[in-house]
């Protein structure tokens, strides 16, 4: 029996609710359109890894049974539960992580969101075994935030004090973490990805990204769309 669980943050892939500050720069039917693929693409990773189970909390529990339907109808077999219904990101993570962590067989949380394209079912697996000698893990991302934390202690004081959505926030963890006394693994121990927030961050990702990516194929057809409707 795994002893690990993998919470991925989720919305439902509706315009004008996902990926707002894309839909700046591509519309909102094309941030929505590179959600979905994007979300369905990390769930499909996170179904793969072998070290832990997963489990998607929506944001709302009325989307609840929607992101079941969508879940189901990508094809995949996935938990589903709701996020508690408190604004704080900080305080939304650190619930999921605490009620992974009461479960008789867990003894390692991860959270996760659903728009960094480069998530693989390795790299989680990579998280799960650093949590056999370290007491939190963090996968770095390059606007100075990240896109995984994983722990085997859900203290909440990790996630208070932090200017979310800045690019501060892996500094700011990082120093609570140390006012914790908590053992962190090095931040090499997983490699840094790219966060999707803009049409900036999607465009740089497309022109690095290696050839036949998953969603590689959404991505150029959403790029195409932007430009073409902003000439």
């Amino acid at each position: 029996m795994v002893n690990a669980e993998v919470a991925i943050f989720a919305r439902l892939p509706v315009a004008g609710k996902v990926k707002t500050r894309l839909a700046a720069g591509v519309g909102f039917e094309n941030a929505a359109t590179f959600y979905k693929a994007c979300a369905e693409h990390i769930f499909a990773e996170t179904s793969r890894c072998t070290n832990a189970q997963a489990k998607v909390h929506c944001s709302m529990a009325s989307d609840l049974p929607g992101v079941r339907d969508w879940i189901a109808s990508a094809g995949l077999r996935l938990l589903c539960t709701c996020q508690v219904a408190r604004p704080d990101l900080g305080v939304r993570m650190h619930a999921s992580l605490e009620s992974a962590l009461d479960q008789h067989h867990i003894n390692k949380a991860l959270v996760i969101g659903t728009d960094i394209p480069d998530i693989s079912a390795s790299i989680l697996d990579r998280a799960v075994a650093a949590l056999e000698s370290h007491q939190l893990v963090l996968g770095p991302a390059f606007d100075g935030g990240y896109y995984l934390l994983g722990t085997t202690c859900a203290a909440l004081q990790l996630f208070e004090g932090i200017e979310w959505s800045s690019d501060k926030v892996l500094q700011q963890t990082l120093q609570q973490a140390k006012a914790l006394q908590l053992n962190v693994a090095p931040l090499d121990t997983l490699p840094t990805l790219e966060d999707i927030d803009t049409l900036q961050d999607l465009e740089r990702w497309h022109s690095q990204s290696p050839p036949g990516h998953p969603i590689e194929a959404v991505v150029d057809t959403v790029l195409k769309a932007s430009a073409s409707n902003s000439r």
